[in-house]
């Protein structure tokens, strides 16, 4: 294995971070271990001059049947967040970090399940940390999603709990889907079908909107019972020169 240890080293200056050097080093070479097949981990080690330090261990994985990664990252935040004037800018804790898990597992007959784990210490740690993560990246949220699909044929079941009280999040406890798409068999008829069954929650954002002295944001539901069907069929007509 390569003894090379640092991966990344980055000065840069701005007045929200002040003076910053981030270095990111290969993990396995650091602690002398051989690296495992499928496995990459990179470890994070930065200083910012007007925020603190801050660590963080980020992993990449991908074997025969499954894949996926690992960002995590904490920093003791002695600094004000610059994200506008109708924001509160000040932290509410010194002691400040994320945890991201994403995992997909390829499993026998066909099933295939999704896992995903998310947490961030407050609503403007990765607006601030993460800005290309947060405006552009995937919903930050807390998933198990099973498919299996055959054919024409797929049934999924979809569950998530929102662990983020400053996110606007509907849970699914859990949702159940059948499809089928793509059915001949009534040529040239094709058909369609999709039924669900589930229990659903909204869970809003509980912060009060721009300040203390507005309305809280209350709108959660109870559990509700959803079921629906829908079912499709497309004829397709063919005329000389033109196809419906």
């Amino acid at each position: 294995t390569s003894e090379t240890l640092i991966r990344r080293f980055r000065t840069a200056y701005s007045d929200d971070f002040g003076a910053s050097v981030e270095t990111a080093w290969y993990l396995f070479n650091l602690l002398g271990l051989q690296r495992p097949p499928g496995f990459d981990a990179t470890f994070r080690f930065d200083y910012f001059s007007e925020r603190g330090p801050g660590v963080g261990v980020e992993t990449d994985y991908e074997r025969e049947d499954h894949f996926g990664l690992l960002r995590s990252y904490y920093i003791y935040d002695e600094g004000e967040d610059n994200l506008g004037p109708l924001r509160d800018n000040t932290p509410e804790d010194k002691n400040r970090g994320r945890v991201l898990w994403r995992h997909r597992h390829y499993l026998p007959n066909d099933w295939e399940a999704t896992l995903e784990v998310a947490y961030a210490c407050d609503p403007h740690f990765l607006e601030e940390y993460e800005k290309s993560e947060w405006f552009e990246g995937k919903e930050q949220e807390t998933v198990l999603y099973l498919k299996r699909a055959r054919d024409t044929e797929a049934i999924t079941l979809l569950a998530n709990w929102r662990l983020l009280d400053f996110v606007a999040q509907t849970e699914h406890l859990p949702d159940l889907t059948y499809r089928r798409i793509g059915d001949t068999w009534l040529d040239p008829v094709v058909l369609y079908h999709e039924s669900r069954v589930g229990a659903l929650r909204y869970r809003p954002d509980d912060r009060r909107w721009f300040d203390k002295r507005r309305f809280n944001n209350d709108g959660e539901t109870d559990v509700t019972l959803r079921t629906g069907l829908r079912e499709e069929a497309e004829l397709p007509i063919k005329l000389p020169g033109l196809n419906i």
